[in-house]
């Protein structure tokens, strides 16, 4: 006991001395050991390789199908992509929605009645030393010319504002017949007792764009109508249609007309 209490300090010493070098013989062991472990597991790992399960591409497939045969797209029919729902305001302030297939515009105008202009020269009868022509122009420019009014031609004086005499036919004093030249086709045209000269120059109509309650009476030719937003020109008039141009775009619309029989 005396030997240990005069050198415990030594023999501690001599034990941890003893510890570090099992730690040193034991550790390159150990180091060997868990590098065959790892090795070992790098080996089975390489000669079995893990299981991939095949991924599916149906999915894909059905997309790359979709690309190559696109949908054909329809922008026709009734949705608002590019053919939105217009509303107009009508002349009593009220907002209409425009859901025809007609739309809006020179389509919607309606023919009322399509009447004949004529072009008739009646005889009426000898005064002094001439004679009386009622004539009437109804495809006049001027609605004060279209009025039926009263020409004087004779023998001596033989033009007017309309026509000249050429040829009276028959007694002076009471003739069969009268040739005449019109003065601004120079056409030669016979009127008689019993008949006149009647020949159809044109056509007006009454038209009408419920729409906005708007109507047109007796429009001629050349005639302007503002409806839709837009002006329309009066480019022909006939017995069964009106044509109508678009000053915005110079696009003719044709308005049948359907007759009442």
């Amino acid at each position: 006991m005396e030997f240990l209490k005069n050198h415990y300090e030594k023999v501690i010493l001599g034990v941890v001395l003893l510890a570090l070098a099992g730690v040193a013989a034991w550790l390159p062991m150990k180091i060997q050991a868990d590098k065959d472990e790892v090795e070992g597991q790098i080996t089975i790992r390489e000669s079995q390789p893990p299981k991939v399960e095949p991924t599916d591409l149906e999915i894909a497939k059905e997309i790359q199908q979709k690309a190559v045969t696109p949908p054909t797209a329809n922008f026709a029919g009734k949705h608002n992509l590019f053919n939105p729902v217009l509303w107009i305001r009508t002349p009593d302030g009220n907002l209409e929605k425009i859901d025809s297939t007609d739309g809006f515009g020179p389509t919607r105008v309606e023919i009322e009645s399509v009447v004949p202009l004529n072009f008739i020269v009646e005889y009426e009868k000898a005064t002094g030393t001439g004679y009386n022509f009622q004539v009437t122009r109804e495809d006049a420019e001027r609605a004060v010319d279209r009025r039926r009014r009263v020409y004087y031609a004779s023998q001596r004086s033989t033009r007017n504002d309309v026509f000249t005499l050429a040829e009276v036919r028959g007694p002076e004093e009471d003739p069969l017949a009268f040739e005449l030249v019109l003065n601004d086709s120079g056409e030669r045209i016979v009127v008689s007792r019993s008949k006149p000269y009647h020949v159809t120059n044109g056509y007006a109509a009454d038209l009408s764009y419920p729409l906005e309650k708007k109507t047109w009476k007796d429009v001629r030719l050349k005639q302007p109508l503002i409806f839709a937003g837009d002006t329309n020109i009066v480019v022909d008039i006939n017995p069964s249609e009106v044509l109508l141009r678009a000053v915005s775009n110079e696009k003719t619309t044709t308005i049948p007309y359907n007759a009442v029989p």
